[in-house]
């Protein structure tokens, strides 16, 4: 019983014993390769950066060599890395890239000290104090700095601000003023046609009053023509008186010779009239009464230069029906001083008054 049990256990041990033998040289086959990828990729991202490292040297870039020195550090030998460090320690103490640095001596600080060299490592923890108290200053430098100019970025912001304010305020003020100019301009262009339109008026209603004045003159005109007409025709017309001898004379006086009809005269030196000269003395007799009252109340009152003016009115009317009469008259009157012969004066007067009433026919 148990010989069979032990060829079936052979004859299965067998077959998994290969099964298991083949697996493992292929897992161990695939290790392998990728193992050897893994080194030629390494391999290739060295001789990149050493190639940039040869580059930045050659080109005398301090920085990017350093900094490439530091990436290779992470890839290679620790003791290939360790120098690898130092060399870019070095190279970043003179160039001026404090950032760099302290990480640079950070790395190396640590190297130093997982290699167990206490001193160097605390030699550049000193460093890195060193270093991290110049940053320090340097960004409170660049802080106040910093400060500064935003206090005269601000100020330089205020006063654009207070230009603009002002510059705002100016263009409101001019806007402001073109507005008023232009509502007077308007309100002067509306009050001119307001004042043309009225002056429109004005005119015509004046002309359509001088038109109405000038008819009704017309009009009295031709009627105190026609009454002057009618008055010197009656006149004309008149038979002449014959004179009357005395009671008690017995001879009889020759009959007189037919004598032509005389003109009127209304006046006693004006001489014979015309229609228009008839038109005239009617006109005199209309305003004539009021005239004559009126110089009659001045003197009254001792008024002597409305006395004066109201002559004055009168003399070329009164001149042009009886110039022998009122030239003399008038122009003593008027060119005398009231108050140098007051007996002259008086006597002119009453004359002017006794003129004016046989013009108005009351002598």
């Amino acid at each position: 019983m148990r010989a069979p049990f032990r060829s079936l256990v052979r004859a299965c041990l067998l077959p998994a014993c290969l099964v298991l033998y083949v697996s493992t040289v292929h897992a161990q086959g695939a290790r392998a390769r990728e193992h050897k990828a893994r080194t030629d990729s390494l391999a290739t991202v060295v001789r990149g950066i050493e190639q940039r490292i040869t580059t930045a040297d050659s080109l005398r870039d301090p920085v990017t060599a350093a900094q490439a020195r530091l990436e290779l550090a992470a890839l290679v030998h620790p003791k290939t890395a360790l120098q690898l460090v130092e060399e870019a320690v070095a190279a970043l103490d003179t160039a001026g890239a404090p950032e760099l640095a302290l990480r640079a001596h950070q790395e190396l600080a640590d190297r130093y000290t997982a290699s167990k060299a206490y001193e160097k490592a605390n030699a550049q923890w000193s460093i890195i104090v060193a270093i991290t108290g110049r940053m320090r200053d340097e960004a409170k430098g660049n802080a106040e700095a910093r400060a500064t100019e935003i206090a005269r970025l601000e100020g330089e912001v205020e006063d654009l601000t207070g230009r603009l304010d002002r510059a705002v305020g100016v263009m409101a003020q001019r806007q402001d003023a073109q507005a008023r100019r232009e509502a007077l301009s308007l309100d002067a262009m509306v009050a001119g046609l307001v004042l043309l339109a009225l002056s429109v008026v004005f005119f015509t209603w004046h002309a359509g009053r001088q038109r109405k004045a000038l008819e009704r003159l017309r009009i009295e005109k031709d009627h105190l023509r026609a009454e002057a007409a009618e008055a010197l025709r009656a006149k004309e017309l008149r038979p002449p008186s014959v004179p009357v001898a005395p009671p008690g004379t017995a001879t009889t006086a020759a009959p007189a010779p037919p004598v032509a009809p005389a003109r009127v005269v209304p006046c006693a030196t004006f001489t014979g009239p015309t229609a228009d000269d008839a038109m005239l003395l009617a006109m005199v007799r209309r305003m004539g009464e009021a005239r004559l009252n009126t110089l009659r109340d001045a003197r009254a009152r001792g008024d002597n230069d409305k006395v004066v003016r109201v002559v004055h009115t009168m003399k070329p009317q009164l001149v042009a029906i009886d110039a022998p009469y009122f030239q003399d008259l008038c122009g003593r009157i008027t060119g005398a001083v009231p108050g140098a012969d007051p007996v002259r004066w008086a006597e002119d007067l009453d004359r002017f008054e006794q003129g004016m009433a046989r013009v108005l026919g009351r002598a």
